[in-house]
């Protein structure tokens, strides 16, 4: 760990979801995240050969919480929105596995349908009847 990072502010949790928030110390700049709600900042520049990570972490510290990380009617409608879309997910990919397992039934038939003709063909040509 460099001097600047041990130098560097507290990092906050993420104002959106209120998760964990990491930085990190680039070549050229600096970046903060959210690892839960993957909210980020733009890369941070600096003149001072620091590579912006004070500055990137006074900046993500600087903005607005918001009532999504604290207030629990929200979260609960966050909530229910998130299960409604594993819902959905859920019976689309049910509705996907039934449409190929019906694309499978339908080939099977077919294979079968055309095995069956086979087999009348050569039953014909044994009796010497033409098909």
């Amino acid at each position: 760990m460099t001097d600047s990072q041990m130098d560097a502010p507290e990092l906050l949790p993420c104002p959106f979801c209120g998760g964990e928030a990491k930085a990190k110390a680039y070549i050229v700049d600096s970046a903060v995240w959210c690892c839960d709600c993957r909210s980020t900042l733009p890369r941070v520049n600096s003149d001072y050969g620091e590579y912006g990570l004070s500055e990137a972490i006074d900046a993500w510290n600087r903005r607005t919480p918001t009532v999504l990380a604290t207030d629990p009617a929200v979260k609960a409608l966050v909530e229910a929105a998130e299960a409604r879309v594993w819902k959905l997910a859920a019976e689309r990919l049910a509705l996907a596995e039934h449409d190929a397992e019906e694309r499978d039934w339908r080939s099977g038939a077919n294979a079968f349908a055309a095995l069956a003709k086979g087999f009348r063909a050569e039953a014909a040509a044994i009796r010497g009847e033409t098909p």
